[in-house]
């Protein structure tokens, strides 16, 4: 039922017209993505993401768009701290990388609690959008 339920939010709302993320500083930006998947609330974490949305974790486990707002979303203890953070920007896309420290569990495993990330968003419409997101952290 839940799934059917998030399936049929995702049809009444398209990400070119949810509300990316609305801010320009590289660190709030990945900030905001990282708080909506804290929040464990798939329709907040839907609003930003692209139409073309790819996750690939440690695990090697990949998922598109609507396969990652209707799975389980890690369940995350608290906001997690970023460090190292670098951000590129070229014609409307920006790929970020730095290094989080989590305590987050998985599709029922414990994460690796600090490990590189990379996530790559898009402009669209003056918001930010997330693009792709490549989680290296071990699960056990």
């Amino acid at each position: 039922m839940k799934r059917l339920l998030v399936l049929a939010s995702l049809m009444l709302a398209t990400p070119l017209a949810a509300e990316g993320i609305n801010a320009n500083d590289p660190a709030d930006i990945v900030a905001a993505w990282s708080d909506a998947v804290v929040s464990g609330n798939p329709a907040r974490v839907d609003e930003i993401l692209a139409p073309e949305f790819q996750i690939l974790r440690g695990s090697g486990a990949q998922m598109n768009h609507e396969d990652y707002v209707t799975s389980e979303l890690p369940i995350i203890a608290k906001a997690p701290d970023f460090e190292l953070l670098e951000a590129t920007e070229n014609n409307g896309v920006m790929v970020v990388t730095y290094i989080l420290e989590i305590e987050a569990s998985v599709d029922g495993q414990t994460m690796q609690r600090r490990a590189p990330r990379l996530t790559v968003f898009r402009e669209i419409g003056g918001a930010w959008y997330v693009v792709a997101h490549s989680n290296f952290a071990a699960t056990q």
